[in-house]
């Protein structure tokens, strides 16, 4: 078949025709069916074997390709623990590149496995709150920081005490200080969320985010994406 052709063309040792194949890739990854396809014939191998090249090119092309290929309901299980793609993700965001961009849609295409709650734990064991803790120090990229406080808003509620550790406290604080509305109200929810829990359990998250919160300017709310 024609992914079968890309994906033998893919293990040629000649830096172009990788390119060429992950861009093939990326485009054949834009539609459900034709992703579904990629999945089963093993092209997600083949992008995340490509995901650490040292080429940014093909780097941003895995990154964008992999996002696609996680956005259906359904996969989350099979991905992670067939490819390993916390740490391999982790790894194309945080080590590989320096590149902003491959930063936030690796860490998008792990946002998208998060709906899957059964995954939550291994994710978690994983790092992926470290990494979603960095993309709160990405200037202003509004994207990167709507999609990270929502991650986090979504995991408070089972995993408080994986969350009260001061990286997931700092972004979080960010979060709800943000300038854009909707950042801030899932920020805002995370410390209330906290602060509930720490109340129950006698933590001591309560004084330092109320003094947090106070100084806060709050203002009005909004969303997100998975397909790039």
């Amino acid at each position: 078949t024609f992914v079968q052709a890309l994906l033998t063309l893919g293990k040629i040792d000649h830096l172009d025709t990788k390119h060429r194949v992950v861009i093939g890739l990326y485009y054949l990854s834009r539609n459900i069916e034709t992703r579904e396809a990629v999945r089963a014939a093993g092209g997600v191998s083949l992008l995340v074997a490509l995901s650490n090249k040292a080429n940014e090119t093909i780097r941003k092309a895995c990154a964008a390709a992999l996002c696609n290929m996680t956005a259906d309901s359904g996969v989350e299980q099979v991905m992670l623990k067939k490819h390993n793609l916390v740490h391999e993700l982790m790894i194309a965001a945080f080590v590989a590149t320096t590149s902003t961009e491959t930063k936030i849609v690796s860490m998008k295409a792990l946002f998208n496995l998060l709906n899957d709650s059964a995954v939550h734990k291994a994710m978690l064991e994983g790092g992926v709150l470290w990494g979603l803790s960095e993309l709160s120090k990405l200037g202003n990229s509004i994207s990167a920081h709507r999609f990270a406080a929502t991650a986090f808003a979504n995991l408070c509620e089972d995993w408080p005490l994986d969350i009260a550790v001061p990286a997931c406290l700092a972004a979080i604080r960010r979060f709800a200080s943000s300038s854009d509305a909707e950042t801030q109200r899932l920020g805002l929810q995370s410390i209330f969320i906290l602060c509930r829990w720490s109340e129950q359990s006698g933590g001591e998250i309560i004084k330092d985010t109320l003094t947090h919160v106070s100084a806060l300017n709050i203002i009005p709310g909004e969303g997100r994406e998975s397909l790039l």
